[in-house]
This record gives C-alpha cells, sequence and structure tokens, in this order.
C-alpha cells in the first residue's frame, strides 16, 4: 500500500517511464517523488506556454470556451509590440491566466514580469510562482521562463531556491 504522506504522482506521470533499459524503478521517496511533481509540472507548463489558441475569441457569453482546448495555450505574439510595456503587462496577466485555468495543480499562482535594461527588448522574462496543492502541506515551486521573439520556442526552468 502506497504512503499515505507521500504526494502522488499523475496517472500519466506514473505511466511514463524516464529509464526504459531499467528493470526497476528506484524506491520512492519524498524527495525524489517532489523533484518528479516538480519536473512534471514544468514539462506540462512548457507545453501550455508553447500552445498557440486562435485569434479568434468566443463571445462573452460563451466563457466556458475560455477553458476548453480551444483556449489552451497564448495568443501568438507575432503581431505583438512585445517591447511596450503596456503589451509587456498583459502577455504577464495572460500568462498568469493562462496557468490558472490550465493547471489545476496549482494555487496562488503569481507571475511577475521581470525588469529588462534594454529598452527596445522583445524578450519577456517572467518569474512564475505558486503553491502544489498536496498533504500534508502545499509545496511552494518556483519557474522562471522568457516570452522570446515569434518562432522561438518558450522554456521554463525551476529555480531551487523553493
Amino acid at each position: 500500500m502506497a504512503d499515505p504522506h507521500l504526494p502522488t504522482l499523475s496517472v500519466l506521470d506514473r505511466l511514463l517511464d524516464d529509464t526504459p533499459d531499467r528493470l526497476m524503478d528506484p524506491p520512492v521517496s519524498k524527495t525524489r517523488t517532489l523533484d518528479a511533481l516538480r519536473a512534471a509540472i514544468r514539462r506540462d507548463l512548457e507545453a501550455l506556454l508553447n500552445a498557440t489558441r486562435p485569434w479568434v475569441l468566443p463571445a462573452p457569453h460563451h466563457d466556458a470556451l475560455a477553458c476548453s482546448p480551444l483556449g489552451y495555450g497564448l495568443r501568438d505574439v507575432t503581431s505583438r509590440a512585445l517591447s511596450n510595456q503596456d503589451e509587456r503587462t498583459r502577455i504577464r496577466d495572460e500568462v498568469e491566466d493562462t496557468i490558472r485555468r490550465f493547471d489545476p495543480r496549482l494555487a496562488d499562482i503569481h507571475v511577475t514580469l521581470l525588469p529588462d535594461d534594454a529598452p527596445l527588448s522583445t524578450v519577456i522574462r517572467l518569474h512564475i510562482e505558486g503553491l502544489v496543492l498536496m498533504d500534508p502541506e502545499p509545496e511552494l515551486v518556483r519557474y522562471s521562463t522568457a516570452i522570446l521573439p515569434p518562432g522561438q520556442m518558450i522554456s521554463v526552468h525551476a529555480l531551487r531556491d523553493a
């Protein structure tokens, strides 16, 4: 029987095998499980932020569509003015809202827009912080990412001071 004090990974994460050449996985520990959970959240955030949703926004009376596959991901940044401070703030808000809608493992999500010394920079650096909902108590996780000029993949990196 599983230890009730250990966090449980999602079904998908338990089915994925990162080391298929091994006959058996190493024993489960709280540290190893938390590391795997952080890595899974990082992987899923990366997929979410790299997904591009359609430009056509659902009508206000179809608000359920925002949480459907049609609302998954970020709006395309190709024609957005990434060097404009107001647009950078809108993108930060959109990232925070998108994570809230599509990652139910996280609560108390805060996305911070990091300052950029280059006035015409087209890179938006973000700090993502949230609580992983688990027993016996929530676990704080922190990630950094950057929204890059069009055509470049977004990568998410775990911050180890969490």
